[in-house]
C-alpha cells in the first residue's frame, strides 16, 4: 500500500483569480518595498548633507559606508567588520549610536531610531533641527562654537 501524499503531484495551473491575486500581491510588496527605499535615500541625502558630505554618496554601494565611517570618525576598516556575520549587528548598532551622538543625540536615540528603525532615525535626523557635531576634532559643533557655557576670565590677582 503505497501513500500518494510522499510522492511529487504534478504542478496545478492558477486559476485567473489566482494568478490576478498573486500578479496583485507582488506589485503592492514592490510599490511599498521601493517607498521605504526612497525614504531610506531621502533620509540618509539629507543627514549626509548636514555632516558636509555630498548627497550623491548615498546611492553608491560601499561608499556610502565609507562616509558613513567618517561622519561617525571611524576609521575605513571597520567596513570588514561588516562582513563578519555577528559581529555585523553588534557594529552596527555601535555605528548607530555613535551617528546619534555625531548629530548631538543620545545613545538611546541612536539604538532605537538608528539602529532598530533607521528609515525614520535618519529622517528624524535629516530634516529635524539636530547639527551635527564633529567627533573626529573633539572641538565641539561643526559650526565652530565651542561646545557647552562659556566662562568669563578671571580678573587678575590683586597685588600684594
Amino acid at each position: 500500500m503505497q501513500n500518494s501524499s510522499l510522492y511529487a503531484q504534478p504542478a496545478q495551473t492558477p486559476t485567473p483569480a489566482q494568478a490576478a491575486a498573486n500578479a496583485t500581491v507582488l506589485i503592492f510588496s514592490l510599490l511599498i518595498t521601493t517607498v521605504f527605499l526612497v525614504l531610506a535615500l531621502i533620509g540618509l541625502w539629507k543627514m549626509y548633507k548636514k555632516a558636509g558630505k555630498p548627497g550623491w554618496a548615498t546611492l553608491i554601494p560601499i561608499y556610502n559606508t565609507v562616509v558613513y565611517l567618517r561622519i561617525i570618525a571611524r576609521p575605513w576598516w571597520w567596513i570588514l567588520l561588516l562582513l563578519i556575520p555577528f559581529v555585523n549587528i553588534i557594529v552596527t548598532f555601535i555605528m548607530a549610536v555613535k551617528l546619534g551622538k555625531s548629530f548631538g543625540k543620545s545613545g538611546l536615540f541612536g539604538f532605537v531610531w538608528l539602529g532598530l528603525f533607521p528609515i525614520v532615525g535618519t529622517l528624524i535626523l535629516g530634516f529635524g533641527s539636530a547639527q551635527y557635531t564633529n567627533p573626529g576634532s573633539g572641538s565641539g559643533p561643526a559650526s565652530g562654537s565651542p561646545a557647552g557655557p562659556t566662562q568669563a576670565p578671571m580678573p587678575p590677582a590683586p597685588a600684594a
